[in-house]
Formats: C-alpha cells, structure tokens, sequence
C-alpha cells in the first residue's frame, strides 16, 4: 500500500480512538453525576443511613455506586458516607455540569428554601459536599461556581436558592482576584444568608483587600448571624496579615469593629472584643471599659447585651492594652483609671499575656465559673457509681489522707458548691442523662435561695444507671438537632460544664468525631463556652469537646 493513503488510514483511527475515548470519559462523568444525583434522592428519601458500621446490602450498593466502584473502592461498602466521599473524590477529578450541580444540590441541602425533605444529619451531607466542591480546580467549573453564586437561574436545572449559597462558600477556596471581588459583591445581597456565605467564603481567603469590603458591610448590617460572619471574617484577615496590615485598613476595620458594640447581642460583642486585642489601639479602651459597665448592671441593660465570657474577654484586653491590674467586677474603678490617665495615657508594648480574667471563689472541679447564664451537664450512667477517691483537704496527696467516694457523689459535691459560689444575678440549670436525658431549669433558675434549696431536691433525686447518651445531653443543651445554617438560635447560656467518665454509647450519635462535628456546627453562631470534667482518668473526646470550644479540660 502507497505510504499517503497509509497515514490517512492511521490518522483517522487514532481520530476515531481519541473520539470514542472522549465519549467513553464523558459517559462515565454522566454516570457518576447521576450516581450521586440517585444517592442524593435515596438520602431525601431516609433510605440511607450514615456512620453505621454494621455494612451495606448489596444489592443496595450496586444500585448506588455501581458494580465497578464496588469492585475498585471496596470501602464503599462499609458506610453510606464513606460512598459519598468516594462519589465526589471521583466527581472532583472532572467535573462536567451534571457533576457541579449534583455536588451543589448536596452542598445546599437544608439552606435557603431547601429546608424540607432532608435525610439524616444534613450537615455532614453538606460539608462533605462543600469540602469536594472546594477541590475543584478547572477553569469551567469555577466559571459556574460565579455563575450560581451570583444567582444565574437560568443556568442551572432544578436551580435552588440554596446552590447560590453553597457556590459562595466553595469560591473561599479559589486564589483568584476577579473570584474575590464576585464574592466581596454580595456582601450587600438582599439574602442574609447569602451575605453570611460570602462573608465565610471572604475569612477563608483572608486576604487584605476584603477587609475594607468587609467593614462597610458590617457598618449596614442588621442580622446578628451575618454580623458575626463579617467579624469573625475581619478577625481572620487580621490574624493572617498580622503585622502587614497596613494602618488605614486597620483603623477602618476597628471602627466597623467599635461601631458594632451593642448593636447585637454578647456574641458579636464577643468577637469585637477580639480584634481589639489584636489591633492594638487607644481608641479601643473606653468601649471596652463600658462593656464591663454594662456587663455589671443588672437593672436597666438586656440580658443578650450582657454575659460572663464577654465580662472576661473585656478585661482580659483592657489588661493587655493598658497594663493596668484593676479588677472585672470593678468597672467604676476603670472609669477613673481612664479619666485620670486618658491625655497622657501611652499604649504599653505588647508583652505575653497573663490569665488576666477576674478569678471567682466559684468553681466546678477547678474550672472557675464565670459565666452568668451557667448550664450543668451531668452523667449519671451505671459507671458514675464506681469509686473515686478524693482529698480531704487542699493540697494533700497522700494515700492516707484520700478519701473514697463515688464518683456521682462528688459530681454532686462539686456541682452544689460551684452554685453555692455564684452571685445573686446568676442564673443556672442542670442537665442529667443516662439512657435517657432530663433538663431541670428551663428557664434558668436564678442563684438564690430559693434557687439552692430546689437543687438541693434534685441533687438528692440523682442515682447512677444506664449507659451514656451524651449527645442526647448536649443535644438539650444546646438545641444541636434545631441547628440550621446561618440561623440565629440563642442557646440561652453563655457558660456549659461537661462531665462524664466514659465515651458515649447510646442515643442518636455515640462517634466521638461525629458529636464533635456536631457541636462545632451548632456552636458556631451560639458562642458558649464549653469546659469538661473527666472522671476516672483522661479522655481524648472529653478533651477536644473543651479545647475546640474556648473551655478547659479538668481530668480526676
């Protein structure tokens, strides 16, 4: 054969390869957007549970993933959630329309008017879904994040208010100019949980520009939730670019910051707070000294304006910024600090900070209390009825001089004299769980007397029996399963105490990771506190649930 009509022939087959192979890798990105579009519907549907080690049927499983991925990716087998992962790792690698919409249908689930029909825990659906979305990298597919956040209906079938949401959150993972100016946009959105996304996207980025953006908006805004989006977003540009910030933005950003006191609620109080020790300014002092004013009135200021965790946080930077040694409980005494020493007051350079919260003589296994809406929550499961052995007097170690006791006799110990110590315009509860969980003081009971003596009949009501449902207890506390994206639910504490002496193994979640991530999610707008008391011996979950929440971790 002449050599001409030979590579004609070779040219068109490997035409014809390269043609039938884009066929075949487009069919197979088909075929995964409608896998994970099929696992989507069966979650909807509750036909599909997640964190069960106990397998998946079959025949289940090779209708969801898919007889080859049950072959290449055994695990896919062992969870439905670790299907899911697996379907948007591979998702991820080319991800055509189909594939980015499937990704932000679950990335939206349960936001915007997507609020029903939703499966079993819809947060870890949706951040798995986000933390895919987050990966992608292509050109095309980032071009339709800015599309669907910018609300592009037009461009999505089956498009959903809650994609637009979803597409702002996933853009805080591209380095791009023209993204980030697409997101500081829609700080200004109608939507107020559009603004929060955009805010979320904007602190992951952290970079320097937004922080401008990010101060206007706060200066306009209304919704506590969004408020504390932007705060938190400015806290996170000035702690990335701690030092290269230059002045202007800095000073801009603190009085967005300053402005904002009082508007809200403690929270964004608390947050504000914040910046102020890191941006280091005069200007800071007396709005923080009328935070501790107000934090002492009892009379005449709203409850959501006043909390013991921001008292703490207002003195702590009045400290650092001053390096004066004046007391929380002694606002009056700031005051005249401040008038005394305010035209000739110098800023004293940063030095490593001291505790300098207000001690209390009221404590919880050591753990100072000093919140002012105080929640106690209390194992009482079979094991609480194990010995423990406990110093008769402070300071002594010696086996003579321990003494033996239960250990839900000293919870109970320990729980009396912490209320005992708490001043009159405390208010407290208890939550006390086993198998099953029971609230006492809700609405909070005020630290009197009265208040004392009914603890007292409860204390005496306290047996151990049980196992140990601890995320049903602090599913009570702080209202996990009424949890939403970017809504404002006050949990009504400011302050929660924590004590178990074993891992969960009962209610609705007993993985640690899991109820982690849960309480995370939930305590991400309520802002309480949260320290931890593990009784016989160290517990690495009873330890990351105080850490990861701004509490302390006591070990007996």
């Amino acid at each position: 054969m002449p050599l001409r009509p030979l590579r004609s022939l070779l040219a068109i087959g490997v035409a014809l390869l390269v043609t039938v192979g884009t066929a075949v890798a487009q069919d197979d990105d088909a075929i995964l957007a409608r896998r994970l579009e099929r696992w989507h519907s069966a979650w909807r549907e509750g036909r599909l549970t997640l964190d069960r080690g106990a397998g998946i049927e079959a025949g289940l499983a090779r209708r969801l993933y898919g007889d080859d991925l049950c072959r290449e990716a055994p695990q896919v087998l062992s969870s439905h959630k670790a299907g899911l992962v697996e379907l948007l790792a591979r998702v991820v690698l080319a991800p055509d329309d189909d594939g980015l919409d499937a990704m932000l249908a679950l990335a939206a689930s349960g936001l915007g008017d997507d609020r029903g029909s939703l499966g079993p825990q819809p947060d870890l659906v949706r951040e798995e879904a986000h933390r895919a979305l987050g990966r992608v990298t292509s050109s095309a597919a980032i071009e339709r994040l800015r599309l669907a956040a910018r609300g592009e209906r037009d461009a999505f079938r089956g498009w959903r208010a809650g994609i637009r949401f979803a597409a702002l959150r996933a853009l805080g993972a591209v380095r791009n100019g023209v993204v980030r100016l697409d997101v500081e946009a829609q700080l200004g959105a109608k939507d107020e949980f559009v603004r929060i996304a955009a805010a979320e996207a904007l602190g992951t980025r952290s970079h320097a520009h937004s922080a401008n953006a990010l101060a206007t908006a706060l200066l306009r805004e209304t919704s506590p939730p969004a408020a504390i989006a932007m705060l938190d977003a400015l806290h996170a540009i000035v702690v990335a670019n701690h030092g290269s910030l230059d002045s202007r933005t800095s000073r801009d950003a603190l009085a967005a910051a300053l402005a904002s006191l009082g508007r809200f609620d403690w929270r964004c109080d608390l947050v504000v707070v914040e910046l102020c020790r890191r941006i280091r300014s005069v200007r800071s002092i007396e709005p923080l000294i009328a935070v501790l004013e107000r934090c002492a009135d009892t009379r005449d200021v709203d409850d959501k304006l006043r909390s013991g965790t921001l008292r703490e946080a207002a003195h702590r930077a009045l400290r650092e910024l001053t390096g004066t040694l004046l007391a929380a409980d002694r606002p009056e005494d700031w005051r005249a600090f401040w008038e005394r020493e305010r035209d000739t007051f110098a800023m004293p350079s940063p030095r490593d900070s001291d505790d300098g919260a207000q001690r209390t003589s009221s404590g919880f296994f050591g753990i100072p209390v000093r919140g002012m809406r105080v929640l106690f929550v209390i194992d009482c499961s079979g094991s609480m009825d194990e010995s423990l052995a406990v110093s008769r007097a402070e300071g002594t170690t010696t086996e003579a001089a321990m003494l033996q006791t239960t250990r839900i006799a000293q919870a109970k110990v320990e729980l009396w004299n912490a209320v005992q110590a708490l001043p009159a315009d405390a208010r407290f509860g208890v939550v006390a769980f086993s198998d099953g969980v029971r609230r006492w003081g809700k609405p909070l009971v005020a630290a009197t007397e009265r208040g004392r003596s009914a603890l007292r009949d409860l204390l005496a009501s306290l047996v151990a029996g049980g196992s140990t449902n601890l995320y049903g207890a602090l599913d009570e506390a702080l209202d996990i399963a009424d949890t939403r994206w970017g809504q404002d639910v006050d949990a009504g504490i400011d302050e929660l105490f924590v004590l178990s002496d074993g891992q969960p193994s009962s209610g609705q979640l007993t993985d640690p990771a899991s109820i982690l991530a849960a309480v995370a999610r939930a305590n991400r707008v309520r802002r309480v506190r949260i320290h931890s008391v593990a009784l016989g011996g160290a517990s690495e979950f009873v330890r990351r649930l105080a850490e990861e929440n701004g509490g302390v971790c006591a070990v007996r």
